[in-house]
């Protein structure tokens, strides 16, 4: 930990830049408010330590950063939405979007104060206009209840370790939607039926399926003195989930054909964040379909797609992902010449989504489709015979190993602070 801010500021931007951001997020937020309880997600970062919350907070900040120099009125206007009106990523969202989006041979500029329609316009240097609404899709009220019923499975099955002093793994499979009378049904097989010796798949009931493996192989032998364990619960999302996507890209565009006087040198673009469960080629077709109906009264739809993936070394990154659907008078617009950049304040670039792959003691087992609900956490204590070192590390998503060490008869527990127990992005 380095600095008044007890958090690792290496790797993110230039020398100085990450300085920079976080005294941006001082300014605009009162220390106070920051450090205060409360659920809103920006002192839900602040109050973390870990690796992902540092950085959704350099971003942020090196969004703020820019926008108090090139726009500081707006900002100031909508900071005060960021604090009080929830839900509150939408405001993150135009924050950082603004912050990142630059016209080539043009500008762009915040639309006026009530506007209904849009929220950025950018104005090109040959006379063309866009106006651009910023829409936000967040994770869903069904994925937020998967993952409530998973973290209690979670716990029972830690009760169930402990009782029977085991160290496993528990893997869950819904061939369908896992519902609430799934959940109930496994978590009473887990509190009185479950067999931890039988290292078979069991099938629940006519949906679920459970299986009892040990660990995953470790870089040392994994503690007695600890339960260890870890817990995958995986299934298809329900269908409402895409088509959650589809009916808010017509409902967007709808409100831009409402409340936007037509004119015949503006195209209409719309620029929406969404999660990353979201199925990134489903929404391209899908835009591109109601774009050549050519009644939405849209010309442009851009889909931005963040995630915190890992790479081939483990290491973890941001991933932007993007997909552009377009009309010809979009096209048209840009005379040839003019169009987008976007800069990014960390990360890679792709147009596709980021995979999700299962791996089985390091090695690739599957390439994931998307849709899915994934649900994975851990915490393997691994026994270290040098009193000098230790293992610490996230070897996978939600999976923490911590170091257990003997020095003089005793046992000491070393666990970092560096690794989140989720890659759900909050703000970004």
């Amino acid at each position: 930990m380095t600095g008044k801010r007890k958090r690792v500021l290496d790797n993110l931007g230039d020398a100085g830049h990450a300085e920079l951001a976080f005294q941006a997020i001082e300014c605009a937020f009162n220390p106070l408010w920051l450090e205060a309880e409360g659920p809103h997600p920006i002192k839900k970062l602040w109050k973390r330590r870990d690796r992902l919350s540092t950085v959704e907070l350099y971003i942020f900040g090196f969004a703020l950063e820019k926008l108090q120099r090139t726009h500081p009125e707006w900002l100031k206007m909508t900071l005060k939405k960021v604090k009080t009106n929830n839900p509150y990523i939408g405001f993150i969202t135009e924050i950082i979007t603004f912050a990142q989006l630059e016209a080539i041979q043009g500008r762009v500029d915040p639309a006026g104060a009530n506007q209904k329609g849009y929220d950025l316009v950018t104005t090109y240097e040959h006379g063309a206009k866009h106006f651009i609404s910023i829409k936000n899709h967040d994770v869903s009220d069904p994925q937020k209840e998967f993952n409530q019923h998973s973290k209690q499975l979670r716990n029972l099955w830690r009760q169930k370790l402990r009782l029977e002093k085991e160290n496993l793994a528990l893997r869950v499979y819904g061939k369908a939607p896992i519902s609430i009378e799934d959940f109930e049904d496994l978590k009473r097989y887990i509190q009185k039926d479950i067999d931890l010796y039988q290292l078979k798949s069991v099938q629940v009931n006519s949906n679920v399926q459970v299986t009892v493996s040990p660990l995953y192989r470790t870089n040392g032998e994994v503690s007695k003195g600890h339960i260890s364990d870890m817990i995958m619960v995986i299934a298809p999302g329900p269908n409402s989930e895409q088509l959650r996507f589809r009916r808010n890209i017509i409902a967007a565009a709808a409100n831009m054909k409402k409340n936007i006087e037509a004119d015949g040198n503006a195209c209409n673009v719309i620029y929406m964040r969404v999660h990353v469960n979201a199925d990134l080629e489903y929404l391209g077709k899908v835009a591109q379909e109601i774009l050549n109906e050519g009644v939405s009264g849209v010309d442009c739809i851009l889909f931005y797609q963040p995630s915190y993936v890992r790479n081939t070394d483990n290491a973890s990154i941001i991933c932007n992902s993007f997909k552009l659907a377009v009309n010809m008078r979009y096209v048209h617009s840009l005379d040839g010449r003019a169009g987008y950049k976007i800069s990014a304040a960390l990360g890679t670039f792709s147009l596709n989504r980021s995979r999700e792959i299962i791996q089985t003691n390091g090695v690739n087992a599957d390439d994931l489709p998307p849709n899915l609900f994934i649900f994975q956490e851990g915490d393997v204590y691994v026994v270290s015979h040098d009193p000098n070192a230790g293992y610490m590390r996230s070897p996978a998503v939600g999976i923490r190993e911590h170091a257990v060490i003997h020095i003089e008869g005793r046992e000491i527990t070393v666990s970092a602070v560096g690794y989140a127990l989720s890659d759900e992005l909050l703000i970004v």
